[in-house]
């Protein structure tokens, strides 16, 4: 079996490498910039141009595809009509597979795809309502014509609905990072009220699912999360526990986002009956793993700089 995944370089990418070698696949990766990865044969390619698509596809002839790459930029994601193009790449990523020996086409999605303003828990054959940002719409459309798709071209295609993340190599200014560097070099860590509720789980554990789903043979979205939602308000305490200076968390230090929701949280149903999967990884262990993560990747001069 031999799977192509885009956005193998990635901060979720590098977390899929061990288990998917570990469930017998070959990896073949794919990104814009030349990259050695152990373990992984790497292609370097713009998945945003037509000619870059075909040639990898014809090259690598995949069983499988794990398509992670889309528009990641911080903040950006949320609006930018960078997600149109990567809707009209994904579509043709599979369609050019397709054309080979593609058995399964698996895609990284979102909870962004629910509508923000319903009550949760929210389970996937959830249809009421529409996603609130562009990210979200068309990551739905996405998924949507991919399963149309592959009901057509007889193609297994899957979408695994990612929650909440944090681990090694995530984005420095999002929330778990952002406080571990300030705890890190003595500061305040600064936060809005932390009485949001979220489901976070450790990028590792997302690597196994969906390494996990990429074997399976489950076709149609599926959420992907802890099933330990938690407030912003403990997973900051934790974390400034495993630092040894909770007295640096300032909670209301930053106003919340206007219109944030108060509860973002998955039914998880099907990770557990049909994926068959369970995170491994609880809240302060891995709060504990990252923060000696950022310890001992992160110099003193970029602390002081962060």
């Amino acid at each position: 079996m031999r799977v192509l995944v885009t956005g193998l370089g990635g901060y979720i990418g590098r977390s899929v490498l061990h288990p998917l070698r570990s469930l017998g696949f070959e990896v073949h990766g794919v990104g814009r910039h030349p990259l050695i990865v152990s373990g992984a044969v790497w292609h370097s390619a713009d998945l945003l141009d037509a000619s870059d698509r075909v040639r990898v596809v014809d090259v690598v002839q995949p069983t499988h595809v794990l398509h992670l790459a889309w528009i990641t930029q911080h903040d950006l994601y949320w609006s930018h009509c960078e997600n149109k193009h990567w809707l009209t790449a994904t579509l043709h990523l599979c369609e050019a597979a397709a054309r080979h020996r593609l058995i399964r086409f698996v895609l990284a999605g979102s909870c962004a795809q629910y509508d923000w303003r319903l009550n949760g828990p929210f389970r996937e054959v959830d249809s009421g309502g529409a996603p609130q940002s562009l990210y979200g719409r068309l990551k739905l459309a996405t998924e949507t014509a991919l399963l149309q798709f592959g009901r057509r071209a007889g193609i297994q295609a899957a979408c695994g609905r990612l929650f909440f993340s944090y681990g090694p190599h995530e984005h420095k200014r999002r929330f778990v990072p952002s406080l571990a560097l300030s705890l890190l070099r003595g500061a305040e860590a600064r936060c809005g009220s932390g009485r949001q509720i979220r489901d976070f789980l450790h990028v590792s554990d997302i690597g196994e699912a969906l390494a996990a789903l990429v074997a399976s043979d489950i076709t149609g979205p599926i959420n992907i999360g802890s099933g330990a939602p938690v407030p912003l308000s403990e997973l900051a305490r934790q974390l400034g526990e495993a630092a040894g200076r909770p007295d640096l968390i300032r909670l209301g230090a930053i106003p919340d986002r206007p219109g944030d929701p108060p509860a973002l949280v998955p039914d998880l149903t099907l990770m557990r009956e049909k994926l068959g999967f369970q995170p491994q990884i609880d809240h302060q262990g891995g709060l504990r793993q990252t923060l000696s993560w950022w310890s001992n990747n992160y110099t003193s001069d970029n602390l002081r700089r962060s």
